[in-house]
């Protein structure tokens, strides 16, 4: 089996992994990637839209991997894939509104944004008892092999 090889444009999921649409300038935040952990599972190539991405959940689980590892013990992780989710549905723009308090977490806006996140958990994408673990032990979960994507910062480097 073909082990992807590590390069800088491939340490993070591209763009369109997460952004359903084109209205987000390139992701901020990398998406640290376990590649033997993923070539052992049978995928080789990294997935480039949403739905590669779900596809790629799914075979990891079935793998016996956790697709995603998520350490939301103190919140502020989780409101990386909120802030990912409200930016790639309703466009940046409105993002700044939210946050800004000139738009409401009613809105269908949101609504969307979350049902798109819900996709992934309803899917089993991210490692059980994600509220159990902080960030650097779901970065862990990658760096060990139980998992096999974290969405976190450039300072997860290393």
């Amino acid at each position: 089996m073909t082990v992807p090889t590590y390069t800088p444009d491939a340490f993070h999921v591209p763009r369109r992994v997460a952004v359903p649409d084109e209205r987000v300038p390139e992701a901020a935040n990398p998406v640290p990637l376990a590649f033997q952990v993923m070539a052992d599972a049978g995928i080789t190539k990294m997935p480039e839209t949403w739905d590669e991405l779900k596809e790629a959940c799914v075979t990891l689980k079935e793998a016996g991997v956790n697709p995603i590892s998520l350490g939301s013990m103190n919140r502020w992780p989780a409101q990386f894939w909120f802030d990912y989710m409200v930016s790639y549905t309703a466009g940046a723009e409105y993002r700044q509104k939210l946050m800004a308090g000139e738009a409401k977490y009613t809105d269908p806006e949101v609504v969307t944004a979350m049902e798109t996140w819900k996709e992934l958990t309803d899917l089993g994408c991210f490692a059980p008892d994600s509220n159990a673990y902080d960030w650097t032990e779901a970065a862990d979960m990658v760096a060990n092999g139980t998992a096999a994507m974290n969405l976190m910062g450039t300072f997860i480097t290393g």
